[in-house]
């Protein structure tokens, strides 16, 4: 059986628990991000202005995000476990809160450690934006151009410049996609009295075991972001009228700090929501599968 009907059929065969799984996890992912639109609601609402620094709001957020979040998503991989695997795992229960918020940390510290070059190009971008003279990004594209331009003589320097630019941020996301890639199996190990430094060790075995499907669901997964992504792109397309427009207009709004267009930013997002969505519960339970009965064969 392929791993999508794998999925399907669990998912189908437990609509109940996929539901709540869903809504429980998008509304902690909500509530995470309370810092953010708590604020805007009582203003609107109620008149009563917060004005927090956005650093307190990253702040807070992150640690919402580490309380509640990483340890919820430990409980619901292991309702996606006994959805869609070949066992009966029904007998199994979530490790404690303290197990999962420890398991959380743990988690986060690994995405920080694959995440740290992507960290680094995103400082250097905002430096660049929003502390540097304006002049100083094309400065510093001419001055890398020139450089490689000693090794590679027929293309222009400027256009090297932006290509490096380009590559090393893509190399440095994708370091950061492949980083929580890994990680996926070690979602499915907190259950019972599983420390964390145990289900990081089996989830290293289960990995090597189900590498290649995970894979496979990694690009199934972008292929389902991309109509999303294009959606809300072709939103600002439309609206300001060109590819340069677009992201001439979205830049002097990243500097001026203000909303590029509230109507289709508004639009945008929720095109981007109402085409993603619909298939967060397939493209987990696809995880699950590649996980929990692969690790069922090779165990």
């Amino acid at each position: 059986m392929s791993v999508h009907t794998e999925a399907i059929q669990g998912l189908a065969k437990h609509p109940r628990a996929a539901l709540s799984l869903f809504f429980v996890q998008l509304a902690v992912r909500v509530l995470a991000l309370c810092p953010v639109w708590l604020p805007w609601v009582l203003s609107g609402l109620f008149n009563f202005s917060v004005n927090l620094p956005a650093l307190w709001k990253c702040a807070l957020c992150l640690l919402l995000f580490i309380l509640i979040v990483l340890p919820m998503r430990f409980r619901g991989a292991l309702v996606l476990a006994k959805a869609v695997s070949r066992r009966d795992l029904s007998k199994l229960t979530s490790s404690a809160y303290p197990r999962l918020l420890a398991a959380g940390l743990l988690r986060l510290c690994f995405t920080l450690l694959w995440g740290l070059p992507f960290a680094v190009c995103m400082y250097l971008a905002y430096l660049y934006v929003f502390v540097f003279d304006g002049s100083q990004f094309g400065k510093g594209i001419e001055s890398i151009g020139a450089f490689l331009h000693r090794l590679i003589s027929f293309v222009d320097p400027y256009m090297l410049g932006l290509f490096a630019v380009c590559f090393t941020f893509f190399i440095s996301l994708l370091l950061l996609v492949i980083g929580l890639r890994r990680q996926i199996p070690f979602d499915f190990q907190m259950v019972g009295t599983v420390t964390p430094m145990q289900a990081l060790r089996i989830s290293g075995r289960v990995r090597k075991r189900c590498r290649k499907q995970l894979a496979v669901n990694a690009l199934i997964h972008l292929l389902i972001l991309l109509p999303p992504v294009l959606a809300a792109y072709v939103v600002f397309y439309v609206r300001f009228g060109g590819h340069s427009q677009v992201f001439f207009t979205l830049y002097t709004a990243l500097i001026a700090g203000m909303t590029p267009d509230p109507g289709a930013l508004r639009l945008a997002l929720l095109l981007f929501l109402a085409l993603y969505l619909p298939f967060i519960l397939y493209r987990k339970a696809r995880n699950a599968v590649a996980v929990v009965n692969c690790d069922d064969k090779n165990s």
